[in-house]
């Protein structure tokens, strides 16, 4: 799904979400690179784990 921004009289761009692992990285940036890290190899064993589960990712702003 795209979003179009931009008034009547302005040039229109479209705006592209970020993709899930994206928008993760981002919520990731704020911790230090190591518990980056812990999180990274949590979601990997997990994903062994579990291969049909669904990842909820909750940022708390």
């Amino acid at each position: 799904m795209t979003i179009t921004a931009g008034g009547r009289d302005s040039i229109r761009r479209i705006i592209k979400p970020a993709s899930p692992e994206q928008q993760l990285a981002g919520f990731l940036v704020k911790y230090d690179a190591e518990i980056a890290r812990t999180i990274d190899a949590a979601r990997a064993k997990m994903r062994v784990r579990l291969p049909d589960a669904v990842e909820m990712v909750y940022a708390n702003k």
